[in-house]
């Protein structure tokens, strides 16, 4: 059941709000997810939509009684996958849902990216039960303005996250900390952390200067190296060049991500759309919502006391949410059910992005054979290791290293002249 909605305010905004109440028979849930495809496919505008969907979608969501089997999680993930929406997140008790001694979290909120553009500082609000099994819900768009302050300083300096993969980075702490502890005329924490904070950016402008200027250049040698002879000497340079570009090409990912969550950045080659909308989703910056562990049992109250002690001695800002769990652990799936071919996935779009691009650059052959070799085929190595890949997502990776070596392109497929 559901009722959907176009709600159109004052200053033109148009924006859409279903509510829905989804089957709680296993063998009826594929109903509720086709009814969610079908609106999806209807009517494109910011949406959200909100209610007891009777599923949940991790493990973690349910407290007491048998586990939900991993299938029905996994259908609810693709549903809101296919649906190009995310969860909207919560504020209060996790748990929406109770009998006896089980809970879950049954009611949720889930939205396009427009629609969190559309209200950056909204927030889902889970409140105290009242007559019902069912905590109600209760979506404030406004909640983050006016708790959150604003930052405008956008030129502030701040830490570069791109500079923890840096290998003279931990040294380089060491010694900023030895010198601020020998000067008398530092005496405050604060003081201390300011001065090694503008140490670190003389340092990044000094060493590590900008990836996108080390990147041209380790591109240019790779390209004089692939136009010289061909020696020991010269496969061992592309190899280390090869290396180098894929390190720096990691740091411009990891800065658009950090810049993506500060909202830095409004473009770039490798600051997908997805990055823009969390941009915009993400102001909901220096607010402390709950500490908690797997079992709910540290002392949220007196651990609060301690952080905010400490920021207060040393002038920092935390801002702490710990329960958004990743569905991955060290880049595997957490999960893997009878159909392991969602799981894998990922590893095809991460080589398809990659061989985007490069095909973008004019790359001789060796070029090609080393960036395949050190680069496209060592993604999912760490993965085989442990699981056994789909033998349906090894051909596919096959066959996108295949059509980069051979120099297919979305309007061109060319004879490939070798079978792999």
């Amino acid at each position: 059941m559901f009722i959907d909605v176009k709600i159109e305010e004052a200053n033109n905004v148009v924006w859409r709000l279903t509510g829905m109440y989804g089957e709680f028979r296993w063998e009826n849930k594929h109903m509720t997810w086709s009814r969610m495809r079908q609106l999806h496919q209807n009517l494109k505008l910011p949406w959200i939509l909100l209610g007891d969907l009777n599923e949940i979608q991790y493990l973690h969501e349910k407290d007491g009684g048998n586990p939900r089997p991993i299938q029905y999680m996994q259908a609810f993930q693709q549903v809101i996958e296919d649906c190009e929406m995310h969860d909207l997140g919560f504020i209060g008790d996790k748990f929406t849902w109770h009998r006896g001694r089980i809970k879950e979290r049954l009611d949720r909120g889930l939205v396009n990216d427009t629609w969190s553009v559309l209200f950056p500082h909204a927030a889902l609000q889970n409140m105290e039960y009242n007559h019902s099994d069912h905590r109600p819900l209760v979506v404030d768009t406004e909640y983050y303005a006016q708790t959150v302050p604003v930052v405008n300083d956008v030129h502030a300096r701040r830490f570069e996250a791109r500079w923890l993969r840096e290998k003279s980075f931990n040294d380089t702490v060491l010694e900023a900390w030895s010198r601020v502890e020998a000067d008398p005329g530092l005496t405050s924490i604060y003081g201390k952390l300011n001065k090694m904070h503008a140490e670190f950016h003389d340092w990044d402008q000094r060493v590590m200067k900008k990836p996108k200027k080390r990147l041209r250049k380790a591109q240019r040698d790779l390209e004089n190296v692939m136009a010289g002879p061909m020696n020991d000497e010269a496969d061992a340079k592309k190899k280390e060049l090869a290396e180098l570009i894929e390190y720096l090409l990691e740091l411009e990912e990891i800065e658009a991500m950090q810049y993506s969550r500060a909202t830095w950045l409004t473009s770039g080659d490798r600051n997908p759309g997805f990055f823009q909308a969390f941009a915009s989703a993400k102001r909901k910056r220096n607010f402390v919502k709950k500490l908690k562990d797997a079992g709910d049992t540290l002392n949220a109250a007196s651990l609060q006391h301690v952080l905010e002690t400490y920021c207060q001695s040393s002038g920092q800002l935390l801002n702490i949410d710990t329960e958004a769990l990743s569905d991955k652990y060290l880049g595997l799936p957490a999960m893997v059910g009878a159909d392991r071919s969602d799981c894998f996935r990922h590893f095809c779009e991460r080589i398809k992005e990659r061989l985007r691009g490069w095909m973008e650059k004019q790359l001789s052959t060796g070029g090609k054979e080393i960036l395949i070799k050190s680069v496209a085929q060592a993604i999912p190595v760490f993965a085989m290791s442990v699981f056994n890949i789909p033998k349906g997502i090894c051909k596919e990776i096959t066959d996108l290293i295949a059509q980069f070596w051979w120099g297919d392109d979305e309007e061109h497929k060319r004879m490939h002249w070798y079978t792999w």
